[in-house]
């Protein structure tokens, strides 16, 4: 839902080597509160430039460079980086069954 995506904030990125900076991004998740966690890649084809490759990356995952680890995310360097979803939304999980405030997605950017 888009209420999750608007709610969003980057909790940190790595330019480390894959698949180990993906598993220190889920531990960095988890200790947010994170507890349900979904993971992707983010790939392209070789025909899509870099700066388009650089504008759909920060738009796909909302990152804008106003949160306090958004600096941490920039395409070509980081192999990694994991967004804390809906935590705008707290309230509404004790009215609901879901709990959008524990949800997070670990991106991986090889």
């Amino acid at each position: 839902t888009s209420f999750l995506a608007s709610a969003s904030h980057v909790v940190s990125g790595l330019t480390a080597r894959l698949p180990q900076s993906l598993s220190e991004i889920i531990i960095d998740l988890e200790a947010e509160g994170a507890g349900k966690i979904m993971s992707c890649a983010f790939l392209a084809s070789r025909s899509v430039s870099r700066t388009t490759r650089a504008r759909l990356f920060r738009s796909l995952f909302g990152v804008t460079g106003e949160g306090d680890h958004d600096d941490e995310v920039n395409d070509g360097s980081t192999t990694a980086f994991g967004k804390r979803l809906g935590e705008e939304h707290e309230s509404s999980s004790e009215e609901g069954g879901d709990d959008p405030a524990g949800v997070g997605v670990a991106v991986a950017n090889p």
